[in-house]
């Protein structure tokens, strides 16, 4: 691609992005009372899922995130009523987690390709995918406050894997993603086989 039309194409990924967690939030409503959920009686599994909990709570107490939230609560069209801090946090968290899945991910693919000709059909595809698990339901429509750093988690971890970085950084990225949700455990496997493959023979 000319690297005249890279600045333009990344300004629609990133405006793409932003429209995607507008939407997110829109057309699905929370599961977990972010209330209980600051202060830790939410129900298990989801209070044991507590790295979300800290930025939480410091949009709670955050003043200028307050103030911020007056003129946003006075249009019905950037969130949905009443606008609390803690959803100008995490829309911020969302859109920022899209973005690190995203680069991930079309890193792993330009590696694995050879003429990389799908390259900038990568992340739309991404944003279609997330919009398919997240979004498209017909029952039980809900969002969890740590699903998109989840998938961040996910996406930097097979990058880790893909290409076989360092064990440490793995190490420190698999603790703080499984504070985040416990489903990471499913990437130790992953990173097993993937580790006991050299030269391609097992």
């Amino acid at each position: 691609m000319p690297r005249k039309k890279k600045p333009f194409l990344l300004l629609m990924y990133v405006v793409a992005t932003v429209q995607f967690a507008w939407c997110y939030l829109w057309l699905t409503r929370p599961y977990v009372n972010t209330f209980l959920y600051e202060q830790g009686l939410e129900r298990m599994p989801f209070q044991g899922r507590i790295l979300m909990m800290w930025p939480m709570r410091w949009a709670h107490e955050s003043r200028i995130l307050q103030w911020l939230t007056g003129p946003f609560g006075l249009s019905q069209f950037w969130f949905p009523k009443p606008v609390a801090p803690e959803v100008l946090v995490q829309s911020a968290i969302n859109v920022i987690c899209l973005l690190v899945a995203g680069w991930m991910t079309v890193k792993i693919y330009e590696a694995g390709s050879k003429t990389q000709l799908l390259t900038p059909f990568v992340y739309p595809l991404l944003l279609v995918a997330a919009g398919a698990t997240y979004m498209m339901h017909t029952v039980q429509n809900f969002r969890f406050i740590y699903d998109f750093p989840s998938l961040a988690f996910f996406a930097t971890a097979m990058y880790l894997i893909y290409f076989r970085k360092h064990w440490i950084y793995f190490a420190a990225l698999f603790v703080v993603a499984t504070i985040n949700r416990e489903t990471t455990l499913l990437l130790l496997p992953l990173y097993m086989v993937n580790e006991a493959v050299e030269e391609g023979r097992l």
